[in-house]
Parts: structure tokens; C-alpha cells; sequence
């Protein structure tokens, strides 16, 4: 009988069409990337999506600013968006855009499925609209004339549908308490907790002032921006074999930026459940159903030298530029190194060379240089004969990895690969292989050099979901082949490069 492999669907928000890729949206695309190839690397079968939320006033507008259709606005910007995975060496597996057909009658179908359980109203919109944030927001959330996250507000008055949110305000309590790790980290569930403790309010799902947007069915509306966009991590599991692996699977982990955590963690599960009943039918159950397998987990914002970016102050980092100075690895490297995940990152130029130097460089690539250059001269470039137990050879650097990857303390993680990669520095210290061979001690000296190389292997192993071109011109030393005595290993020209600040 065939064991099933477990399954993780990994989702990146789907990014906004208003502007280029900076080194948040780069961030996100790494971390996605990392859970994949760690994952996969694990056994698990895993499906990336990414992709490009294309409608709303706010891409309308830019593009009328720009002079185009909002149609051939988002065709470039999609591109860029695209290309920015492809240039971070992140591995999707689809990437989709919320003007593809496929999508749009996703959406209208779900739509009418809402409006025949009785989820939808037709009434009239008045509050305070952020065309920025694409989101609404209650008196009490505006702070100096301006939304909670400093964009501008301006008070609407128009006809719309609405979602009847306000009967989840209790069922997503109740089932809240249920999942004590429906959002990572603590801190921010505390907070969605906290929000709709404050009592939810019915949520305006249509626009009738412009037209840039999903047309809902038999009216002159589209459909609010949110209820469309957060479809795609269903519209894009396009066959039903994908949907029933995927969405029906083991996990869910959508990894979003801290600033649409509430989009995702109530409008999409009241979304989603509402889908399963009645209004009048909800319960925890039903969320639990439509949610079993799902988990949000929200990442920080990045600063630029302690500030944060913006473009009037010119400190915004590009991450294609940064890859084209310094090559994928060492950008995805120091995403997932420097910050303390879930936290803020401050991304400076000085400490980007600090951890590339220091903790690449002078650690693992010393530690390869030198083991390989030994090999070479002392056993033909061949691994030795020679196996031995030792502390470094027994458990499997991903064993160790793995239970702070499943906690999601990625810098931590790492921290472990650098240390074993240190010890392994120290035992050619202690062990001397060059002297060893030099004294006629070679079968220690074939014994050393047996070590280092199993712990190298390792290394490569456990960085491959960090630094996919290290571990390919790693793999191409071993042959491409998995670790064994009297292996022929080929040559190796340099394993880093220098970062110069």
C-alpha cells in the first residue's frame, strides 16, 4: 500500500498593482519559497501560489494618472511581480491574476452561491474609506483624521451590497478559542481576538462609483476589492484533483504581511464558512469546517537604515537591484537570517555584508575550501575510506532544523546550521588533518577528512531551501550524488564571493 505524502499549500498575498516590487513584497516571496523547498525536502508535497490583485479604485486611478487602460497598467506590473519570483529563485508552482477568466467566473459563482444562502443586502454605504488600504473603517479607528495604518480617509455615501459579518462576531470567538495557533504570531492573534471582541460591523462588499472591478452579476456594481482578491487562494486550484489535494489537504499557510492580517484572519473565514450555511445555521462548526486546515501567519515590515521606506524620504530598496549586486542567495540568506520572524526587519547595507561575510564566508565557505583543498592533495579528491562515528556525523543537521522551521524561528534555525558549521571549523583544528598526512598518520588523516566532508554534505542539505545556487554548486562537488566512501568528487573553483559595503 502507498503512503500519501502529507500536504502544504503555501499562498503569498497576492500583490497590489499600484506600484513595483519593493524588498517586502521580496521578503514574503523568499519566506513562501523557504516553507516549500524545506517542506518538499521533508517529504511533504507542497503547492506555492503566488500572484497579482489587479482591480480596485486605487489601480484605476493610477492608471488614469499614467495615462493608460487599467488593463495594460496591470499587464506591466503583473510582469514585474512575476519576474521578481523568478529572479529571487522562488518556485511557484502557479501564479495568478485576478483578471483571468478563470478567477472572474470563480468569483461570480461564489457571489451568487452568497446571495442565495441569504449572506447578502442591498443598502447604503456612509463611513470612512481608505482608497489606499482599499478597506473601510469605523469612527472609532481613525486617528487624526487618518486610518489606523496613516493613509488617508475620505467619507463615502453610495448604494452597495453588504455581507452579514456582523453574525460572525461570536462563532469566531468561540472557534478563536478552539485554534490556538490560527495565527502566528500570538501577539497579532491577541489583536484580531481584540477586534472583533469590539463587535463586527455588516461589510460593504460592492462599489457603484467606478467600474474597474469584478462585474457582479445582473447589476451596474463590482465587487468589493477583498472579496474578490482573497478567492484566488481557491480560483487557482483550477482542477478539482488540485483542490482536493491541496485546499481539502493537511495545511494551509498563508503568509501575509502584518497590515492585511485582518483581512485574511476574519473576512476570510466568515467569507468561507458563509459558503457552508445559512445565517442562521452558522456555528463554530462550520467554521471549523470550512478552516480545519488553515493557518495565517504574519511577518513584519522592513525599515531602511531604522527608518522606514518611503519614496519621498529616496531610502525604498529594490530587490532586483540588490540580486544584480549581490546574487539571489545572498538576499534570500539575509531575509530569513536578520529579522526575528514575525518581527521587524531593519535592512541595512552594513549588516547585510556583516552576515554575509561573517556568517558565509569567513564560516561555511572557509570551512569548504579548506576541507576540499585537503581532499585534493591527500586522497586524489576521492571521499575517504575511512568512516567513523563522531558527534558531527551522527544526527542529521535537518533533524535539528526542523522542529524550530515548524515554530517558525527561521533565524533560529539557521543559527543552528552556523554553529554545527563552527564545530566543524574547530575540528579541523583539533583534528590537523594536514599534519596527520604530514606525520604518516594517514588513516587519521583520511578519518578527519571523512568528517568534514559528511559534515559539508550536511551543511549543503540542510541550506538548500536558503541558498538554492550554493546547494547546486555544492551538489555538483558530491556528483550530484548522495554521500558515500570512495566518492569522486570534482573541482570546485569558489564557494562565496566577498560583499564589499
Amino acid at each position: 500500500m502507498t503512503h500519501k505524502k502529507k500536504t502544504m499549500y503555501i499562498t503569498t498575498p497576492i500583490y497590489y498593482v499600484n506600484g513595483t516590487p519593493h524588498i517586502g513584497h521580496a521578503y514574503t516571496a523568499v519566506v513562501a519559497d523557504f516553507f516549500k523547498k524545506f517542506y518538499e525536502q521533508r517529504g511533504q508535497a507542497t503547492y506555492l501560489l503566488s500572484g497579482t490583485d489587479e482591480h480596485g479604485q486605487k489601480v484605476a486611478q493610477s492608471a488614469e494618472a499614467a495615462g493608460v487602460e487599467p488593463l495594460t497598467w496591470c499587464d506591466k506590473h503583473s510582469r514585474l511581480f512575476k519576474e521578481m519570483c523568478e529572479y529571487l529563485l522562488v518556485d511557484t508552482d502557479d501564479f495568478i491574476r485576478t483578471t483571468e477568466e478563470r478567477h472572474k467566473s470563480f468569483v461570480q459563482n461564489v457571489w451568487k452561491e452568497l446571495e442565495a444562502r441569504g449572506w447578502l443586502y442591498k443598502g447604503t454605504y456612509n463611513g470612512w474609506y481608505s482608497v489606499r488600504d482599499e478597506a473601510f473603517y469605523g469612527e472609532d479607528e481613525i486617528v487624526d483624521g487618518k486610518a489606523p495604518t496613516g493613509a488617508p480617509v475620505e467619507w463615502r455615501e453610495e448604494e452597495s451590497y453588504f455581507f452579514k459579518l456582523s453574525a460572525f462576531t461570536e462563532p469566531l470567538l468561540a472557534w478563536f478559542e478552539t485554534k490556538p495557533d490560527f495565527v502566528f504570531p500570538q501577539g497579532r492573534y491577541n489583536e484580531i481576538k481584540a477586534f472583533v471582541r469590539g463587535g463586527l460591523r455588516d461589510l460593504s462588499v460592492s462599489r457603484s462609483s467606478f467600474s474597474w472591478g469584478i462585474p457582479i452579476p445582473e447589476t451596474d456594481h463590482v465587487m468589493y476589492v477583498w472579496l474578490d482578491a482573497l478567492f484566488n487562494y481557491q480560483s487557482a486550484l483550477d482542477t478539482s484533483e488540485k483542490f482536493q489535494t491541496f485546499w481539502n489537504g493537511d495545511k494551509i499557510v498563508h503568509l501575509v504581511g502584518k497590515d492585511i492580517l485582518r483581512f485574511h484572519a476574519v473576512y476570510w473565514p466568515a467569507f468561507l464558512s458563509a459558503l457552508e450555511c445559512t445565517p442562521e445555521t452558522l456555528s463554530t462548526g462550520v467554521l471549523e469546517k470550512a478552516c480545519r486546515a488553515m493557518q495565517v501567519v504574519a511577518h513584519g515590515w522592513w525599515l531602511s537604515e531604522g527608518e522606514k521606506m518611503s519614496k519621498s524620504l529616496g531610502n525604498t530598496v529594490d530587490p532586483k537591484d540588490l540580486v544584480e549586486k549581490y546574487g539571489a542567495d545572498y538576499v534570500r540568506y539575509y531575509f530569513l537570517r536578520e529579522p526575528s520572524f514575525g518581527g521587524d526587519g531593519n535592512f541595512t547595507q552594513e549588516g547585510f555584508a556583516l552576515r554575509i561575510n561573517g556568517e558565509l564566508i569567513n564560516n561555511i565557505g572557509n570551512l569548504c575550501q579548506r576541507t576540499f583543498a585537503l581532499t585534493h592533495k591527500n586522497c586524489d579528491s576521492m571521499i575517504p575510506d575511512a568512516q567513523v562515528s563522531h558527534p558531527l556525523t551522527e544526527t542529521p543537521l535537518l533533524d535539528q532544523v526542523t522542529p524550530l522551521v515548524d515554530e517558525f524561528k527561521l533565524n533560529q534555525a539557521i543559527e543552528v546550521i552556523l554553529n554545527y558549521a563552527s564545530k566543524a571549523n574547530e575540528y579541523v583544528q583539533e583534528s590537523k588533518p594536514w599534519a596527520l598526512f604530514k606525520n604518516g598518520e594517514e588513516q587519521k588523516g583520511r578519518e578527519s577528512l571523512y568528517v568534514l566532508l559528511h559534515a559539508i554534505y550536511m551543511i549543503k542539505e540542510a541550506l538548500y531551501p536558503i541558498l538554492p545556487e550554493f546547494h547546486e554548486r555544492l551538489s555538483s562537488v558530491f556528483g550530484n550524488q548522495t554521500f558515500r566512501t570512495g566518492l569522486q568528487l570534482n573541482s570546485l573553483a569558489k564557494v562565496f564571493e566577498q560583499v564589499e559595503v
